[in-house]
């Protein structure tokens, strides 16, 4: 399932148009992920559910110790939730790269035992 959604986050990437391209090609801020995840476009929804899965994919298949433990059963359409949520209690943060407020919400939401 982690290798099929990280697979979809690089299809969705790559399948961009330009005009969402040159968002990605940098970095994607916490302003511009908002706005993807609250606007009506239905093709950037797509691309943030994409976006914030592959996100978590990455981090959760890194070697080092976890920094969030987020449960099998959680669906794309809950995480996009748990970033929104984040992101909508949080604008001052918004600013930042959106990757590292995509961890942040899912540290906060899934910690991982001591």
């Amino acid at each position: 399932m982690k290798r099929m959604l990280r697979t979809v986050a690089v299809l969705i990437a790559v399948g961009l148009s330009s005009q969402h391209a040159q968002a990605v090609r940098g970095f994607l801020s916490g302003n511009k992920l908002y706005d993807y995840i609250t606007g009506s476009d239905v093709t950037l929804q797509q691309d943030a559910v994409g976006y914030v899965g592959g996100v978590a994919d990455a981090e959760e298949s890194t070697p080092n110790k976890p920094r969030f433990c987020m449960p099998e059963q959680v669906s794309r359409g809950q995480a996009r939730d748990i970033v929104r949520n984040y992101l909508s209690a949080h604008p001052e943060l918004r600013h930042y790269s959106a990757s590292s407020l995509v961890v942040n919400s899912f540290i906060a939401a899934f910690p991982c035992p001591k």
